[in-house]
């Protein structure tokens, strides 16, 4: 029973999981998500994917050369920066 608690408390579910992969791409995590995110990782082959294929996809994003070259990066008005960190933010259930 406790030790179930203690495993609640120290894990993510998949989409939470996924969630912080990406939040991590807009702003710092704090040090709770980040150990539960690495205590998932550890256990979860399928979220280890999409870790690895979301850093792809941000780099080929971020690449001007190999996104059409040349191109603005688009940058989003503060307000909905915000709004989308508000809601990476929110506490786990």
């Amino acid at each position: 029973m406790i030790l179930k608690k203690i495993m609640d408390w120290a894990t993510f579910s998949c989409k939470r999981a996924s969630e912080m992969i990406e939040k991590r791409l807009v702003t710092k995590l704090t040090s709770i998500e980040k150990i539960k995110l690495t205590i998932h990782l550890s256990m979860c082959k399928t979220c280890q994917a999409y870790e690895n294929e979301s850093e792809i996809i941000e780099k080929i994003i971020s690449s001007n050369s190999n996104f059409g070259g040349g191109q603005k990066k688009i940058d989003l008005p503060a307000d909905f920066k915000a709004k989308i960190i508000s809601k990476l933010s929110r506490k786990d259930k």
